[in-house]
């Protein structure tokens, strides 16, 4: 009977999750006075240490922070050429990269072309050709370079010649050969000149999983994450003929996993069992991840990663970083059981010396924040543990814990929380565990979500500075956010930079943000004269960019009766009586019918701002669309102006014309 593993006792307390963060502390015996012992001052001179190249160049590039105002530093520095949105981004990117490839492709087609590159000092490989293949003759050098260039097709070729002449290859070169087989399922890995435009999609970073019903069956016509295990490929071909050790079998499990042979990899390890082959750390690793995949059921499928645990501890197999995280990366599709069996899992990390990585604590907000579960602190406990410290990446999955962290605090609605984790960000060198491009952008936009609904308009842009355009390229529903928390700190003299920003970075013709800019500026009143004014100024660019975008879109801005009723009362503030004149026309030649709520509004502002010329024009908008209250509109211009009775007498000639009682 195996041997219980401690993280698996059955245990009915509840669980406590001080253990999961708690430090060891090893004491040291740092004085010798408590014993009597009288010492002497020496002075002890410190050893060399030993530094790399980069160590000066290191030290002065703490010296210097951040440039906010500056683009990432991938970009030519060219005006004409920086990227002004994600698009644009995304095909810069895509365009950089096609460049490199298409410099490659030419430097194989024509390398005599390239000639006094050749004598470079030292040589650079990805500055030469890729000739050809130094030895021809079957022989085991001439597969092992063909091994070494991952090139599959050739590589079996060669194999294939030596067995025809019996040649026997030795055991190393085959499993050389059987790890290149099963890590690319027996294909030639991709083309680096092929699928340009796939290869840079911005898409889920998260590891991509088959969602199919988790039977261990493979289906090919659902499985888009690689190539799928065949039977009777290459790699077992091979593996039936050569000469197997400890290290094919491993090899194969976890090619089999790989490429989502989940049940024959289980198989191959009974099989291992059997004959007393070792199993080591990796192969084991690779099973706890297909232990999910071939039982439906949560608890029969903790019952499998269980016994392969205490397996590993029965045959002295010591686990590694990577199996714990395996094993929690399992555990968060488990539901209420990922969340029972987690926290001794890390307790039990943290006993035999290994110390949770970024990604541990990322897979801990994945399993204990979820929908359908109690809420929890563990993100709180997690950041009291490893605030101020510095990080570098141990495993794949430690550049997702920012972004499920700032998910958490988002969700959380908890500012102060999200600040925190950001401060862990800008410690030391932690900003290169955010990822790729599109994790920062969740992280940040997200981020700056938070600071706009939760916390005050200076904060905000101070934030937003300090972000864009450097790190973030702001989509439409931060802008709208950013908006209506200046509108709800009437912070309103901030609007007319932050369009700008807004035109500039290529969110000008989104009809959303138009409607929102208009309507905070058409909700602002009793502001400064100086402020209308810029106010109109933005109104003007905003009317451009309607008549901009009839020529230069597929989907043009459209003028409603709500963003032309915010156009004039903005005009109507900022004492532009002209264009407020042409935007009443708007209205006749676009055939838009205001509201009754509109036309009063027009007339609040007409009032306030003493303009009962353009009250006029309203009047015979309103007459002209036979709305019912423009009786009343006409008895309100004469008692809320001062007219003389020939400006009395045209109010009434305007209501004759259309037959409304006076």
């Amino acid at each position: 009977m195996a041997a219980p593993i401690r993280c698996f006792c059955a245990c009915n307390k509840k669980i406590i999750f001080q253990p999961l963060f708690m430090t060891s502390r090893n004491s040291y015996l740092t004085s010798c006075v408590s014993k009597g012992v009288q010492t002497e001052d020496k002075i002890v001179i410190p050893k060399k240490i030993k530094r790399d190249s980069l160590t000066v160049l290191k030290t002065l590039s703490q010296t210097v922070g951040k440039d906010p105002t500056a683009f990432p530093y991938g970009y030519i520095d060219d005006a004409y050429l920086l990227p002004r949105t994600v698009s644009e981004r995304r095909r810069y990117l895509l365009s950089k990269e096609s460049g490199k490839r298409t410099a490659r492709y030419i430097l194989n087609k024509y390398p005599e072309l390239f000639k006094a590159y050749q004598h470079d000092e030292p040589r650079i490989e990805n500055y030469h050709p890729i000739g050809e293949y130094t030895t021809q003759e079957p022989s085991e050098t001439a597969l092992l370079e063909r091994i070494i260039r991952r090139d599959v097709t050739e590589a079996l070729a060669m194999h294939k010649q030596l067995s025809d002449a019996d040649v026997k290859v030795s055991s190393e070169i085959n499993n050389e050969l059987l790890d290149l087989l099963c890590y690319y399922g027996s294909k030639n890995p991709p083309n680096e000149f092929d699928d340009i435009e796939k290869s840079l999609m911005v898409e889920e970073t998260q590891e991509e999983e088959l969602e199919v019903e988790e039977s261990g069956k493979n289906d090919s016509k659902k499985y888009k994450g690689g190539n799928i295990w065949v039977d009777g490929n290459p790699a077992e071909e091979l593996f039936e003929n050569m000469e197997k050790d400890d290290r094919s079998y491993n090899t194969m499990i976890q090619g089999m996993v790989k490429h989502r042979a989940f049940t024959k990899a289980f198989h191959l390890y009974n099989e291992m069992q059997e004959k007393g082959v070792k199993t080591d750390v990796d192969a084991y690793t690779s099973l706890l991840h297909a232990a999910a995949f071939i039982r439906y059921d949560h608890n029969q499928k903790w019952v499998i990663m269980e016994q392969l645990l205490k397996q590993m501890q029965l045959e002295g197999v010591q686990p590694t970083l990577a199996t714990f995280n395996t094993t929690l990366e399992r555990l968060t599709r488990m539901g209420g059981k990922g969340r029972q069996k987690a926290a001794p899992l890390v307790s039990e990390m943290k006993a035999i010396g290994i110390d949770p990585s970024l990604g541990t604590f990322g897979l801990l907000l994945n399993i204990f924040y979820k929908d359908n579960l109690p809420p929890t602190d563990m993100l709180y406990d997690i950041m009291d543990t490893i605030e101020g410290q510095h990080f570098t990446i141990k495993h794949k999955t430690d550049v997702y814990f920012f972004k499920n962290a700032m998910d958490v605090c988002f969700r959380l609605k908890d500012v102060e929380l999200a600040y925190r984790v950001d401060e862990l960000v800008n410690t030391g060198e932690n900003s290169r565990l955010l990822g790729d491009n599109y994790l920062q952008n969740i992280y940040y936009s997200k981020f700056l979500h938070l600071i706009c609904s939760m916390d005050g308009s200076e904060n905000m842009m101070i934030y937003y500075h300090k972000l864009v355009p450097s790190i973030l390229y702001p989509n439409s529903s931060i802008y709208i956010d950013m908006l209506r928390s200046l509108e709800t700190a009437l912070a309103f003299s901030t609007i007319p930079s932050l369009w700008k920003d807004i035109s500039n970075y290529g969110q000008r013709y989104r009809q959303d943000i138009i409607n929102t800019v208009l309507e905070v500026m058409a909700n602002s009143f009793d502001l400064e004269t100086e402020t209308h004014r810029e106010f109109v100024g933005v109104t003007k660019d905003v009317m451009n960019a309607f008549e901009e975008s009839l020529s230069r879109r597929d989907n043009p801005l459209r003028w409603t009766a709500t963003n032309l009723s915010h156009v004039l009362i903005i005009l109507i503030q900022g004492r532009d009586v002209a264009l407020a004149r042409k935007v009443l026309q708007i209205f006749h030649s676009n055939q838009i019918k205001p509201s009754p709520g509109v036309m009063e509004s027009f007339l609040d502002a007409c009032v306030k701002t003493d303009y009962k010329e353009i009250s006029y024009d309203i009047l015979k908008l309103a007459v002209s669309n036979g709305l019912t209250l423009a009786s009343s509109m006409a008895q309100r211009i004469k008692s809320d102006f001062t007219l003389d009775d020939n400006e009395k007498k045209q109010i009434d000639e305007i209501l004759m014309e259309a037959d409304i009682a006076i």
